[in-house]
């Protein structure tokens, strides 16, 4: 069913353009120097402006992006592991700043919360972000399995069945259709197959469940052109 596919890690199958590894390389070199220029420069304390807003703004962002997340693997779309990385990614950074920004009496409840609430939640996250993939071509197999059935169904029900088998078949083709979307570069061929098959299936079992008209007769097939010549 399939073709030879490119290897990973191929030209075939990057996940970015050439000029990223270079450009963002670069921004890490050069943030180095930066760092170390604060680590030397900026004071041990500092008394800030906008705190209580800083942290609420910050904490309602954070609700939002756990909220996208949960709205988007409820509705199976492949976004979910963008904005799974982006809560993680928040989630680490609001442990830390908890940690490092705590005072006093303060310090270790943030530290509790940090390892047993805010840090185990960005592992999850992160854990999301890196299975996306795996996650949709175990939901693909599942679809592909589904529609080898149909297709041998089919060809063992009659027609009394056939309308019904024919909307189950047209309704995996549209899913199919909508997975191949969400699937690897590797794995859209499979998809491709998959949906031509089950598409097929449906236009097989609409023109079987169409009754039959019966041949026209001599006389009424004369009938007819007469109508016609009039």
């Amino acid at each position: 069913m399939t073709a030879a596919r490119t290897p990973a890690g191929g030209p075939g199958l990057a996940p970015a353009p050439r000029w990223v590894a270079p450009i963002f390389a670069l921004l890490g070199a050069a943030t180095v120097p930066w760092t170390a220029y604060l680590a030397m420069t900026l004071p041990g304390q500092a008394r800030t402006h906008h705190y209580r807003l800083a942290w609420v703004g910050f904490d309602v962002l954070l609700i939002l992006v756990l909220l996208a997340t949960a709205t988007a693997a409820w509705r199976g779309r492949q976004v979910v592991g963008l904005l799974a990385a982006c809560a993680a990614t928040m989630l680490v950074v609001d442990a830390w700043f908890d940690v490092m920004t705590s005072r006093g009496s303060d310090v270790p409840q943030a530290i509790v919360t940090a390892v047993l609430i805010e840090l185990p939640l960005a592992a999850v996250c992160g854990w999301i972000a890196l299975h996306v993939d795996q996650v949709v071509a175990q939901r693909l197999r599942l679809l592909s399995w589904r529609a080898v059935w149909l297709q041998a169904l089919a060809m063992r029900l009659g027609r009394a069945d056939a309308t019904e088998l024919r909307d189950a078949c047209e309704a995996d083709a549209a899913v199919l259709a909508n997975a191949a979307a969400l699937a690897n570069a590797a794995d859209l061929a499979d998809v491709a197959e998959l949906r031509e098959a089950c598409e097929a299936d449906a236009a097989d079992l609409s023109a079987r469940s169409r009754p039959k008209q019966a041949p026209l007769s001599d006389a009424s097939e004369a009938e007819r052109q007469a109508h016609i010549r009039n």
